[in-house]
């Protein structure tokens, strides 16, 4: 909610609400009367933000991804990635191969494949080397772990066949 609220929502907001939201006269205007704006399937209110107080969108993304554990989390880092996509914010491929190597290391496998897929909305390209190294590696590396049983071996033949097939795409 942190990064929804203070990461994601200043970016899609109009220059009359930006005016709102950063003004110091507007915070108790705000805090009496609430505004509600939705972003994508939520819908969060306006507050006061002090554009000198606003983290760090980075360290905070970082945060998201070290903390994450669960499928659910692991989906919302997905989703964080098409925030900054929406929200025409810049990720640079370092924060994009992290993803891919952590969510890899998570076993999440079909999050990268549906991650990669959905290329337009989440911004991570396989035109991007180091984003494709990442993946490859991944690959490779699953079946070599498994000293190559037959039955994940095949697993991961199927994932390079699909990631050839993107980068036809």
């Amino acid at each position: 909610s942190k990064f929804n609220a203070k990461i994601l929502l200043p970016s899609h907001l109009t220059k009359e609400q930006r005016k709102l939201v950063y003004s110091k006269e507007s915070r108790a205007k705000l805090e009496a009367e609430p505004v509600e704006i939705t972003l994508g399937d939520v819908t969060l209110p306006l507050e006061h933000l002090d554009r000198n107080r606003l983290p760090n969108t980075f360290k905070t993304f970082r945060g998201i991804v070290a903390e994450s554990e669960t499928k659910e989390d692991w989906e919302n880092v997905v989703r964080c990635l098409e925030g900054f996509e929406e929200a025409g914010i810049k990720v640079e491929s370092a924060w994009q191969e992290l993803v891919v190597r952590k969510l890899n290391l998570a076993d999440m496998h079909h999050l990268v494949l549906k991650m990669l897929q959905r290329s337009k909305a989440t911004g991570v390209k396989l035109s991007n080397l180091g984003v494709l190294q990442q993946v490859l590696r991944s690959v490779h590396d699953k079946a070599t772990l498994s000293d190559w049983a037959e039955e994940e071996t095949a697993k991961m033949y199927k994932q390079a066949k699909q990631i050839v097939e993107l980068m036809d795409n």
